[in-house]
């Protein structure tokens, strides 16, 4: 029987991003499973809206050595347009967040 997935990072996250309030979606093979459409894959793709206010609360929600969320990664993604992750070092596991300000290409 194959080993079902941890997924107490995704979660986490989740409710972190509704505690501060930050605007996201969730898509890729995650959200497909809502739907009946499962796909082998353990991560999750967040769509996230999020200013300084935001990043501030994730890196404290999610602070070194186990976590990975360094902030001037996040500003630098958001600015650009490019995903960044949080990262749970422990684990091994991480969730992919897609910035508002990415452009489709």
């Amino acid at each position: 029987m194959a080993e079902q997935p941890d997924f107490d990072l995704y979660l986490d996250t989740l409710r972190t991003l509704d505690r501060i309030e930050a605007p996201y979606v969730i898509i890729g093979a995650f959200a497909a499973g809502s739907y009946g459409m499962h796909r082998t894959t353990h991560d999750v793709d967040i769509v996230v809206d999020l200013g300084e206010s935001h990043v501030e609360a994730l890196v404290a929600t999610y602070p070194l050595p186990r976590f990975y969320a360094d902030p001037d990664q996040m500003r630098d993604s958001i600015r650009r347009g490019t995903m960044f992750n949080i990262i749970d070092t422990t684990e091994g596991r991480k969730v992919d967040l897609i910035p508002l300000s990415m452009q489709p290409g």
